[in-house]
């Protein structure tokens, strides 16, 4: 395969467009992940107020919402509406209870909707209004799906009447659902050398996207780009397990990975916030991710140079032009893999600690025991921990320069 051409001290001929290139030295460095306050008239919630006055002589004895609780010995209680009692990723079991590795006391429970302190419902999946039982109990809605498909899970006036609480991947939602702290994994594992005889692998099994990746697809393999399908969709090579035996699809899909320089990790739409595990896999199973999703996608990259995203691409050609640079290139592509030796960026890491060291229900307990004592007189206002939601940045740098593309 020859090489698209040396890189030069201008802008190299595939470089990607869309966003002007900036100088390394004109992005912050400081890693800080920006938070700001919720809009107050937004979210009804980030202004609780007294209500226990109000509500006393209506609230039946066997609710716990009330002053002076002991939430030691009467933990708040989240309802899930599910039969099975083991969340998606093991952090809680409804049967145990309790929140792995969550510091205050809240219990899950699938068996208690009338007292409970928080109904949660989750799509696609069981939903569950409150039961009106107590007059403070709470309202959740979780889901790590897109609005796309579930138009119900944008965020809107009508949906914040609707809930108590909001958790999508949305980062403006009260609990922001992050695919990458849904699932533990080694982003530091060394990457494996690249034998498939292929220089990119797919893995897509819903051939009708709203953003048409599979033509995309189709028109780099025209531009010279082999690429291996895994999934359902233009399959054309077969893979099972090295040893013979599944480690389970999570880790199944990362083992897929690793032979091959790059991994087109296509969403099936491109809503800002959706960034699913096909973004978070290859980085894991060391295939450099071609990604194609959300507009803010690089919020989430571990560091410079470790994504290669569609957007800052003229179109397919382009970013053909540059896989097959790189493919040929050694030094150039093993830059974009220089992270896992170096570290990742500690906004990345700042970022990725709010959502895994913290596990989703237990943000959410949190934010709802303090509305809680704040509606019962126990407390004047939310911890700014609680009020406080990460954001996208105020003013976007501009792209960094691919390595080995000038500039």
């Amino acid at each position: 395969m020859s090489a698209v051409g040396a890189p030069t001290t201008g802008d190299f001929a595939g470089a990607p467009r869309g966003r002007p290139l900036a100088k390394c030295s004109q992005i912050p460095t400081d890693g800080t992940v920006r938070l700001a306050p919720r809009a107050r008239s937004l979210y009804k919630h980030l202004a609780p107020r007294n209500r226990w006055a109000e509500v006393a002589a209506s609230t039946p004895a066997d609710c716990p919402q009330r002053p002076g609780r002991d939430f030691s010995k009467h933990p708040l209680t989240i309802h899930i509406p599910t039969q099975s009692t083991k969340s998606p990723d093991g952090r809680f079991d409804c049967a145990a209870g309790k929140i792995d590795r969550c510091p205050f006391d809240c219990v899950v429970t699938n068996t208690r909707a009338a007292t409970a302190d928080v109904v949660l419902s989750v799509t696609p999946g069981a939903s569950v209004r409150a039961q009106g039982h107590c007059p403070l109990q709470k309202t959740a809605h979780f889901s790590m799906e897109t609005e796309v498909y579930y138009p119900s899970l944008a965020i809107t006036p009508e949906s914040m009447r609707s809930w108590d609480f909001i958790g999508t991947t949305k980062l403006a939602s009260d609990v922001p659902l992050g695919y990458g702290g849904w699932f533990d994994f080694n982003l530091f594992e060394p990457p494996v050398p690249k034998t498939a005889d292929a220089m990119a692998v797919a893995v897509i099994s819903n051939c009708a996207g709203h953003n048409r990746r599979l033509e995309y697809i189709r028109e780099l393999v025209r531009a010279g780009v082999t690429v291996h399908h895994l999934g359902a969709c233009d399959h054309n090579k077969d893979w099972s397990p090295p040893s013979g035996m599944s480690r389970g699809r999570f880790v199944d899909k990362i083992d897929m990975l690793r032979p091959y320089k790059f991994t087109l990790a296509f969403e099936n739409t491109n809503d800002p916030d959706y960034v699913t595990e096909k973004y978070f896999q290859p980085l894991v199973a060391g295939s450099v991710p071609v990604y194609m999703g959300a507009q803010n996608s690089e919020l989430y990259a571990p560091a410079p140079h470790s994504v290669i995203r569609t957007d800052d691409f003229a179109d397919a050609r382009a970013l053909a032009k540059y896989l097959l640079f790189l493919a040929s290139n050694e030094e150039a592509y093993n830059a974009l893999l220089e992270w896992k030796y170096t570290g990742v960026s500690p906004g990345f890491a700042h970022a990725m600690a709010a959502t895994t060291d913290m596990h989703s229900h237990c943000r959410l307990c949190r934010l709802a025991r303090e509305t809680l004592e704040v509606e019962v007189g126990d407390r004047d206002a939310l911890s700014p921990e609680t009020v406080l939601a990460p954001q996208t940045k105020d003013e976007a740098p501009g792209a960094v320069p691919y390595p080995g593309m000038g500039g």
